[in-house]
């Protein structure tokens, strides 16, 4: 019974993300005069104001991977194997989990509560009134926006991560800086990298799904809202990590 649940969630988030994309692309076609304004304000909400606490907690995740090596290369001083492993492991594997828990706890709780709110207020009700398919006005600018914050968040955090590690590993380990740069930037790493960002992308538009999936239904009290907010983040969490170790299995 749970794994069916599952399935029709996922299901009826993907659903709705479709309807809001195709719906989104007709009002730009359309020249929908407020589609411009409610994407500026979605992509400072979901792309740009996430950023510092994407860079801080990327940060730190490189200093805690750093500080390891560091004690590995202490013992063993094998500086191009220890190194290559860490700018692989932090790419391929540790920053998209950084960066798709951020979007299960930002994007998932934002997009359920985005639509709990409207259906309290009964503003799905007015736009169905009034003709409209409240789908695209209420998920399409989100879509885009988390769409374009996939980048942009992978890199800063990447960038974020391997800073932090190379200032541990050229304290207290004197890796010289031309060798850390050196395999941040060689062609493994930028595989590394690419692959990460796949995962981010997959990651974000499983929380998304996850917040339109447990958004949908109907909202009667502010109460219900809050709750709808906590499972959302739940679900997110759980579609994050169940694709991190299906890729896992699979790479």
């Amino acid at each position: 019974m749970a794994m069916m649940a599952v399935l029709r969630g996922a299901g009826s988030g993907a659903w709705l993300v479709a309807r809001a994309a195709r719906g989104t692309w007709t009002r730009w076609n359309t020249g929908d005069a407020l589609l411009a304004p409610a994407l500026a304000r979605d992509l400072a909400r979901f792309l740009w104001t996430p950023v510092p606490t994407v860079v801080a907690l990327s940060l730190l995740t490189g200093v805690i991977a750093g500080l390891s090596a560091a004690r590995v290369l202490a013992l063993y001083h094998a500086e191009l194997l220890v190194l290559r492993a860490l700018v692989d492991a932090l790419l391929r594997q540790v920053l998209p989990l950084v960066v798709g828990i951020f979007a299960a706890s930002g994007v998932a709780v934002a997009v359920a509560n985005r639509l709990g709110a409207m259906s309290l207020q009964r503003e799905i009700d007015a736009l169905e009134t009034m003709g409209h398919d409240p789908v695209p006005f209420a998920l399409g600018t989100p879509v885009i926006a988390v769409a374009a914050a996939v980048p942009v968040h992978m890199v800063l955090a990447s960038v974020a991560a391997l800073l932090g590690a190379g200032l541990l590993l050229a304290a207290g380990a004197n890796v010289p800086w031309r060798m850390i740069v050196g395999i941040a930037t060689a062609q493994p790493a930028v595989a590394a990298l690419a692959t990460g960002m796949a995962k981010v992308a997959l990651f974000s538009l499983l929380a998304l799904m996850a917040g339109a999936a447990t958004g949908a239904r109907r909202v009667a009290t502010p109460a219900e809202l809050s709750a709808a907010g906590a499972r959302a983040f739940t679900r997110g969490l759980l579609c994050v990590f169940g694709a991190a170790a299906m890729w896992t299995a699979l790479a």
